[in-house]
C-alpha cells in the first residue's frame, strides 16, 4: 500500500466498497464509472502482485483487505495447480493473440470428451463477440493470418487433432493447445501449449479432471482479456 499513489489508493478503496455492496462490475464498467482506463486497473492489479483485475477482485472478495505477499504466493500455487506451465509470459501471449483474433476467426476443435471443453470455450468466445467455428474437423480454413486455432487433447497424440493443428499451422494461425502430456507431438508443434497437470489422487478415485480443469484454465486466461 505504501507504494500506491493517491489516485491508486482511492480506486482500490472504491473497489473494496463495491465488493462490500456485492457489486461485481467488469473492468470496463468499473473504469467507465470512475473515469479511468482499464489499463489503469490492470497496472494497479499488477502493482499489488496480481496478474490482472479479476484476480485482484477474487483476492479482495476472500478477505476484504489489501492482498499481502503471502496470499499472492498462495494464488500463484493455485494457478500452477491448474496450469503447470503458468507464467506471466504465457498469459500475455494468450491475451495478445486472442485480442488479435477478435476481428478474424477462432477455430476450436477436439475429439470425444474434449468436445465438452471445446463447447464451453466456444460459448464463452461467442458471448464476447468472437466469430468462432468449432467441430471435430476444421475442414476448409480461412487465410486470415491473425486467426487462432485452439486444440484440446488430453494425450496430445490424437491423430485427428494433430492433423488439424498442422492445417492451422500451414495457414499461419497462432495455435494454442490445452493438453496433459507435456512430451506429446501436439505439445511440440503448437505455438502456445497450456499443460493441465494430473492430480495424484485421480487414478485412486477413478476420476479424470482434465476436461473440468481445461475449462477452468481457459477461464483463468480468458478473464485477463
Amino acid at each position: 500500500m505504501n507504494e500506491l499513489n493517491g489516485l491508486q489508493r482511492q480506486i482500490l478503496d472504491e473497489i473494496k466498497e463495491d465488493i462490500k455492496k456485492n457489486s461485481d462490475m467488469s473492468i470496463k464498467d468499473f473504469a467507465k464509472r470512475h473515469y479511468i482506463s482499464p489499463a489503469f486497473l490492470v497496472n494497479l492489479s499488477k502493482k499489488l502482485g496480481y496478474s490482472g483485475y479479476r484476480e485482484l477482485i477474487f483476492s479482495i472478495k476472500s478477505d476484504h483487505k489489501s492482498p499481502p505477499a503471502a496470499q499472492d504466493r498462495n494464488l500463484a500455487g493455485i494457478r500452477n495447480t491448474i496450469i503447470s506451465n503458468y507464467s506471466e509470459e504465457l498469459v500475455d501471449t494468450f491475451i495478445w493473440h486472442m485480442k488479435g483474433a477478435k476481428e478474424k476467426y477462432v477455430y476450436a476443435m477436439g475429439v470425444g470428451y474434449s468436445m465438452v471443453a471445446i463447447d464451453y470455450i466456444s460459448r464463452k468466445c461467442v458471448r464476447d463477440g468472437y466469430r468462432l467455428i468449432y467441430t471435430e474437423s476444421l475442414g476448409e480454413l480461412s487465410e486470415f493470418k491473425d486467426n487462432v486455432g485452439i486444440m484440446v487433447s488430453e494425450s496430445g497424440e490424437t491423430q485427428l487433432v494433430i492433423d488439424e493443428a498442422e492445417k492451422c499451422r500451414q495457414h499461419g494461425y497462432f495455435t494454442i493447445a490445452f493438453l496433459r502430456n507435456g512430451n506429446s507431438r501436439l505439445r511440440k508443434m503448437v505455438d502456445l501449449p497450456v499443460i493441465i497437470p494430473k492430480e495424484e489422487w485421480e487414478d485412486e478415485l477413478q476420476i479424470n479432471t482434465f476436461v473440468s480443469n481445461t475449462i477452468i484454465a481457459f477461464q483463468l486466461l480468458f478473464s485477463q482479456l
